[in-house]
């Protein structure tokens, strides 16, 4: 064969044929069809390459079409494409249900296909380390077997005994992940930039939220410093049976954190809970502590409590509006605190995150704060004394955290650079993105470099680079 095909001569240039999305045809919905014609392929049915099913189905059709031929020739058609149906069903659900999976791809997603690939992304985390669970994953995409295998009870035993998927499905380049285990917790680790830098920005998300909620900013950060977010133990993909939920135990685990990631002098950015969390770090470890980006958080002497707090502050009350809270009521509650609205992907992906666990650490995280104001006063004194250069973001239309207490952050942070969006809520940098990136990357340009960080220097303790 090979001295042939070396032999041989072009008769024409090689042609390719590119289909511009998925698209199946019901040929086995036809009540007539012409005789003497028959359709295969991607004629039938084209597929996303990506997930190398189109040769296969192609095979299988060839099967059922040797099966048809062998009942004779009438109504071929029709018993042709009855037969390679199931085969294509097969193929379909796989990779549409992936498709569906990322938040870029447009398409209707019923309750079945958010419940399944929710499923498939615990089996995906599952198969990593369960042969069993492999082995079964990959003769279903092999078709070898049929997707319902995935389902049966010693497989789907299996996969809810194994770990929560640590990825969101939409990844954003320039961001790596692993996974940080310290202390019991297993939590996703996301990175950018220079990898190992003993200076980097370290990101903390509030509730609800997760290390993935940083990841757009994270990639723009990382072009010119490292930086580092993970999930905070019990939200978002960690695992982290046994931790306490409280402001000193979050802080605790910052500093642990870093130390595991060599990180000598940090610029915390945070959002939400994130904001005590870092802070109450900060104060206990000034030497480390560089500058802060608060994003509708901070040190908030004489706050009080929002309606929705006070209600997870309530035993019983808490805990009925948390069993009780469905996806469209969690994204109703999203709505209230951003104006523009939140990408509809980025609030799935929180109501996924927002399980049984991430419900309880709610409210033992908010019962474990019984001053709020007085907190936030102690914080603020704590804090003033270091004058560490600060940006502070504030969405105007902020409902959980109203707009006074962005310039209150000068109690803390005396040089703080204060910026109202006139237009944002609680998640300005979902909802005005290219703003704050614009503002985040600007400030930290003018911190770690020039005159700004070394009229600091000798209050930091650390040298600037």
């Amino acid at each position: 064969m090979a001295e042939a095909l070396e032999g041989a001569e072009y008769l024409d240039d090689v042609g390719t044929l590119r289909f511009p999305a998925s698209r199946r045809r019901r040929y086995e919905r036809l009540r007539d069809f012409p005789e003497g014609l028959l359709v295969c392929g991607d004629a039938v049915c084209s597929f996303n390459p990506t997930y190398g099913q189109g040769m296969t189905v192609a095979a299988a059709e060839a099967l059922a079409l040797r099966k048809s031929l062998a009942g004779g020739a009438e109504r071929l058609a029709r018993r042709f494409f009855a037969a390679a149906a199931a085969p294509i069903d097969d193929a379909w659900e796989l990779s549409t249900g992936a498709d569906l999976a990322l938040p870029q791809v447009t398409g209707r997603r019923t309750r079945r296909v958010r419940a399944i690939n929710a499923y498939v992304r615990r089996l995906h985390a599952t198969a990593e380390r369960d042969p069993v669970v492999a082995g079964a994953f990959m003769a279903v995409i092999g078709m070898l077997e049929r997707p319902p295998r995935l389902m049966r009870p010693a497989i789907a035993r299996r996969v809810a005994r194994g770990p929560r998927a640590t990825a969101w499905r939409n990844r954003v380049e320039g961001v790596r992940r692993s996974e940080l285990r310290l202390d019991g917790v297993r939590t996703p680790l996301r990175e950018a930039g220079p990898a190992g830098d003993r200076e980097a920005v370290v990101f903390l998300h509030g509730n609800p939220g997760s290390g993935a909620d940083w990841e757009a900013l994270m990639a723009a950060v990382g072009t010119r410093m490292r930086a580092v977010a993970w999930d905070a133990p019990g939200f978002g993909r960690s695992a982290a049976d046994g931790f306490t939920q409280t402001v000193p135990d979050h802080a605790r685990f910052v500093g642990r954190a870093l130390d595991a990631l060599g990180v000598e002098r940090a610029h915390l950015v945070a959002h939400d809970f994130g904001g005590p969390w870092g802070l109450s770090w900060a104060a206990a470890d000034p030497e480390r502590f560089a500058s802060a980006v608060l994003i509708g958080t901070g040190a908030l002497p004489g706050y009080r409590w929002h309606a929705l707090a006070r209600l997870w502050r309530t035993p019983g009350a808490g805990e009925l509006f948390m069993t009780t809270t469905t996806r469209a009521g969690f994204r109703a509650l999203l709505r209230r605190g951003n104006p523009r609205g939140l990408p509809r992907a980025l609030a799935d992906r929180m109501y996924d995150d927002f399980d049984r666990g991430t419900r309880r650490a709610v409210l033992d995280l908010y019962r474990s704060v019984p001053d709020v104001g007085a907190a936030g006063e102690r914080l603020a004194a704590a804090l003033r004394p270091l004058d560490r250069p600060a940006l502070v973001l504030w969405g105007r239309a902020d409902p959980y955290l109203p707009v006074a207490h962005a310039e209150r952050q000068r109690g803390a942070f005396p040089g703080a650079e204060v910026v109202v969006l006139e237009e944002s809520g609680h998640w300005p940098f979902a909802d005005d993105p290219v703003t704050v990136r614009r503002a985040v990357t600007g400030f930290l340009g003018r911190v770690t470099t020039g005159s700004t960080v070394a009229s600091r220097t000798s209050n930091m303790g650390a040298p600037t680079r």
